[in-house]
């Protein structure tokens, strides 16, 4: 990095702490450092207190955690020319990043969204219908064919959820009728998803519910980052007694020239 201020450090619990210091906005930095241990932790000057910034295994993504717009567009700066992706950015880091890199006012893609927390009475839902259960690798093609997102690479991503994550489900007459997951990259709840002539049943509210569950016995705080188009997930979070939204978060990729 020659004679830049920026420097890397392995994760340790002055990262962790610095990161539960202001908890909700920086949740799915805290999911990504638990799956991922020898991810790219950047500091400014030396100084914690400067703010973070986490690099994805691919390269591709980063996490800010700052407000510091001298980290800010250092950083910026010393990233390689071409496409890069930035991933869950609070709303006002944001803003700060835009002040600092004036780049980041014409993003070649972007998704806002709306972020919830489960900070409210967690009250179980029961069924004395349908059992949950966790989904299996066997169930990853099915579930890649009914998330909204899919893509080529969305396949490898619900596999690593099932694999090293948390999932419930719910199967009909041996078929697979709903379903939560746990993204794997940063710890988030989703894709939820209950198919549509197994709707009305309340199987969302309860596959959801017990992964909560499974969370919750692990102190683990569930929440949800919920693109603000997606009219119909939005409504749903409604009906899941517990979550608040604590703020607004979002994707963005840039094209450094």
């Amino acid at each position: 990095m020659g004679n830049s201020l920026i420097s890397k450090i392995r994760q340790n619990e002055n990262v962790l702490r610095y990161l539960r210091k202001d908890l909700y906005p920086n949740l799915a930095i805290l999911g990504h450092l638990e799956a991922n241990a020898n991810a790219d932790i950047y500091i400014f000057d030396g100084d914690i207190e400067n703010g973070i910034i986490v690099g994805n295994k691919d390269r591709y993504f980063y996490y800010l955690s700052t407000h510091n717009p001298n980290f800010l567009r250092e950083f910026w700066e010393m990233l390689p020319f071409g496409e890069v992706g930035f991933s869950s950015v609070a709303s006002t880091v944001y803003e700060a990043f835009k002040n600092a890199c004036p780049q980041a006012e014409k993003p070649i893609w972007s998704s806002p969204c709306e972020s919830y927390v489960l900070i409210g009475e967690f009250t179980p839902v029961q069924s004395s219908e349908y059992v949950t259960e966790p989904l299996t690798l066997e169930d990853a093609e099915e579930v890649d064919e009914y998330h909204q997102y899919r893509s080529e690479h969305s396949i490898y991503r619900v596999r690593d959820s099932i694999s090293y994550r948390d999932s419930a489900c719910v199967r009909i007459n041996g078929q697979l009728a709903a379903w939560c997951l746990v993204h794997h990259e940063d710890g988030s709840l989703g894709p939820i998803y209950t198919k549509e002539e197994f709707r009305r049943r309340g199987l969302a509210e309860l596959v959801s519910s017990a992964l909560k569950e499974k969370l919750i016995s692990k102190n683990i705080l569930p929440f949800m980052n919920i693109v603000e188009t997606n009219k119909a997930s939005l409504e749903l979070i409604k009906r899941f007694p517990g979550f608040k939204h604590t703020h607004d978060c979002i994707w963005f990729g840039l094209d450094k020239k």
